[in-house]
């Protein structure tokens, strides 16, 4: 996990993901769609490989 800035955004490379720490705190869903969540998932390898 990469912070940026004053600590406010972070970077999640395991789930290639910009967050905001006042976004995380107030539980706000990502903007991610549904089709392109669905793509990565299937994209990932599988646990144990």
């Amino acid at each position: 996990m990469e912070i940026f800035g004053d600590g406010a955004s972070l970077f999640w490379p395991d789930l290639d993901e910009d967050l905001t720490v006042a976004g995380l705190l107030a539980g706000r869903r990502s903007g991610e769609s549904p089709q392109s969540l669905k793509k990565w998932l299937e994209a990932r390898p599988a646990e144990g490989e």
